[in-house]
C-alpha cells in the first residue's frame, strides 16, 4: 500500500480590503451538531458563497469566498446582522417566514475581508468582516457571473445540484437530520432556534 498524495495544496487567498462581489452559492447543510465552551447544541447551518468579478486568480477566475452561517431570525444572528447590511433596509415583520434566501443568489454587495492566522498560525483565512451594499458607481454595472449559480436546499432536494456538490459538504450533509429523514418515512428531528447563537461559524 502507498502513500495517498499529499493534498495539502496551497489555495490563494482572496486580497484584503473591499471589494465587488456577486452571490453564486446558497447550500443548505441541514442541522448540524456544534460545540462551544462545552455545550453541544443543534442548529440550521447554511453556507452563502460569492465570487469577487475585480480579483482574478492566477488562472483568470475570480477568487471566490464564503461563510458558514447559522439559519436564524433573531435580531442578533450573523445572518441577520450581513442581510440587514447587505439589503441596506431591515426587515420587516413581514418578510420573517416569507423571504427566500434563494434570491440572494445574482446580487451583488460589497464584501469587505480581514485576513486572519489560524488558532495554530499554520495558515492564513481571508474572513468576511462586514457586507454592504455595492458601491453607489456600480449602479448600472452588475458583471455577470462566472461560477455557475448553485442552489441546494434539503426542504426541496434536486439530485442534478446534488452530484454537482464537493464531497467535503455530502459528508457534511449527510450527517444532518434532514438528510437521513429523506431515506426514511420519519420525519427529522425539530430543533428550536437558538436565540443566542453565540457559536461562531
Amino acid at each position: 500500500m502507498k502513500l495517498p498524495k499529499n493534498d495539502d495544496r496551497e489555495f490563494e487567498l482572496a486580497p484584503a480590503g473591499n471589494h465587488l462581489a456577486i452571490c453564486y452559492q446558497v447550500i443548505d447543510l441541514g442541522t448540524q451538531t456544534v460545540e462551544w465552551q462545552g455545550q453541544i447544541k443543534k442548529q440550521r447551518k447554511i453556507i452563502i458563497g460569492w465570487e469577487l468579478p475585480d480579483e482574478k486568480m492566477t488562472d483568470g477566475r475570480p477568487f471566490m469566498i464564503s461563510r458558514r452561517y447559522t439559519l436564524s431570525s433573531y435580531h442578533g444572528a450573523k445572518l441577520m446582522e450581513h442581510l440587514n447590511s447587505w439589503r441596506g433596509v431591515p426587515f420587516s415583520d413581514d418578510d420573517y417566514g416569507n423571504f427566500d434566501i434563494q434570491n440572494l443568489i445574482g446580487q451583488p454587495c460589497q464584501i469587505n475581508l480581514l485576513h486572519e492566522a489560524s488558532k495554530d498560525g499554520t495558515k492564513t483565512y481571508a474572513n468576511i468582516l462586514a457586507i454592504t451594499p455595492k458601491p453607489k458607481g456600480f449602479t448600472e454595472r452588475n458583471p455577470p457571473l462566472i461560477n455557475d449559480p448553485i442552489y441546494f436546499s434539503l426542504d426541496e432536494p434536486d439530485q442534478v445540484t446534488w452530484d454537482k456538490l464537493p464531497d467535503w459538504m455530502h459528508e457534511v450533509i449527510s450527517k444532518s437530520p434532514e438528510f437521513e429523514a429523506l431515506n426514511s418515512k420519519d420525519e427529522p428531528e425539530k430543533v428550536v432556534e437558538d436565540a443566542g447563537d453565540e457559536i461562531p461559524f
